[in-house]
């Protein structure tokens, strides 16, 4: 803002072209980084993270109905079944969403707009996306999980 350049310069630190210079190359940077951090987000999700979460539940729906058929029946594994299937649902809808965020903000015509976009509606999605992915990381069997968890992160690197 005006206030601040006026600081800047007053006090010799920056002059006008230096402090908008700066401002740009920040501008610039949040837009890459945080275009990079979803894409990335994207193609994990859709390429790992959604694959493990059908490939388990489905494998353990197929223990559920292998049990009911010698009538032993276990509602808690019904239910964390249910749980993951809701999971197996959420984590396309976020990925949408996320995709949607990304292309508009991709489509602005400025780089500030686009950095605003990206701070003010990809982070959000990129939120969302995590939260449902977290979620199913507690769920899915860590055999099936095809990154690093966060215990393995924490407690065995």
């Amino acid at each position: 803002n005006e206030e601040s350049i006026r600081l800047f310069e007053s006090q010799k630190v920056f002059s006008r072209m230096e402090c908008e210079s700066r401002y740009e190359i920040l501008v610039e940077d949040i837009e890459k980084v945080i275009g990079a951090e979803a894409n990335t987000m994207l193609e994990m999700a859709r390429r790992q993270i959604l694959p493990a979460v059908v490939r388990y539940t489905g494998d353990a729906a197929a223990s559920y109905q292998n049990l009911t058929r010698v009538n032993l029946f276990n509602d808690e594994l019904g239910e964390e079944i249910r749980v993951l299937s809701e999971d197996i649902s959420g984590i396309p809808r976020a990925i949408e969403a996320l995709q949607k965020s990304v292309d508009a903000a991709a489509a602005l015509p400025d780089h500030t707009a686009r950095a605003r976009a990206m701070v003010e509606e990809v982070r959000p999605c990129m939120e969302a996306l995590r939260t449902v992915c977290d979620h199913a990381e507690t769920k899915v069997d860590s055999r099936y999980w095809p990154i690093p968890t966060y215990t393995d992160l924490l407690h065995r690197v």
